[in-house]
């Protein structure tokens, strides 16, 4: 077998052709490569002390080519780091490549960095389980909704668009229980829904425009109308910009509803 990478016991490099029974006599254990991976390299890499990050690049670059061949096993080894050099297991980190997870978790370091981040090995990753946007849980929205609503993000707007699109994506999640209450009851409360900066075509110019004239780029679901009715509530109330594919969102927060006679 040949490696590149030093190993951490001792392991004596036998050319092809040599006599195997006189090995066997002697007590040399024969490695096969899976052999070397399991009892040596793959213990070293958990250990998180005889590798440096080069090294476990360097190694782990090789693998990841024929990754199939050690698929549980790679699931479950922490050979992708961070930032700080903490080590982790793919499915603990999520997708570098991915835009809207840059701008959603920005500032955090729950992405793997150096070599193994480059987009050539993106797909063998994914498939050991790194995390995608399909895999963000109902908690983490919640999360970026408390940070929409507290304003702590960067590119404010361009996080509050991100974030609706991977919600209408993720409405599934919705229903799921965080902190004892669905998640829709948690962004009830809070500040994440983006609405309309600009009067559309068809409203009149001498009418005034409640998001327009305030600059106000999200506001609460139960303070929002929606688009249908911007030519009755638009004076008064914000109008949510939502796209056409978030039904299941529409219907859960009761954006289409005809609006009460207050709100006109």
């Amino acid at each position: 077998v040949h490696v590149t990478v030093r190993v951490p016991n001792q392991v004596i490099c036998i050319e092809m052709g040599s006599d195997t029974e006189l090995l066997q006599a002697l007590g040399v254990k024969i490695l096969t490569k899976f052999d070397l991976y399991q009892k040596q390299i793959f213990p070293a890499i958990r250990a998180q002390r005889f590798y440096t990050p080069t090294e476990v690049d360097s190694v782990m670059k090789g693998m990841l080519v024929s990754h199939h061949q050690f698929g549980k096993e790679l699931q479950s080894l922490p050979f992708l780091h961070n930032q700080t050099g903490k080590y982790f297991t793919p499915n603990s980190l999520f997708d570098p490549t991915d835009t809207r997870l840059q701008v959603l978790f920005a500032g955090e370091d729950i992405f793997p960095v150096g070599e193994l981040a480059d987009p050539s090995y993106n797909h063998c990753l994914i498939s050991l389980g790194l995390k995608t946007v399909r895999s963000i849980t109902a908690s983490e929205l919640l999360g970026i909704a408390e940070k929409i609503h507290r304003r702590k993000t960067d590119n404010y707007r361009h996080t509050v668009e991100t974030f609706l699109s991977v919600l209408c994506e993720r409405q599934n999640l919705l229903q799921q229980i965080v902190q004892r209450q669905y998640l829709y009851v948690h962004l009830e409360k809070l500040s994440w829904v983006p609405v309309m900066s600009n009067r559309p075509p068809l409203y009149p110019p001498e009418l005034p425009f409640a998001s327009e004239s305030s600059g106000q780029i999200c506001a609460c679901p139960n303070e929002v109308s929606s688009a249908r009715h911007v030519l009755t509530c638009g004076g008064v109330r914000p109008i949510a910009d939502l796209p056409n594919r978030c039904e299941q969102l529409k219907a859960i927060f009761g954006f289409d509803k005809t609006p009460p006679l207050r709100h006109l």
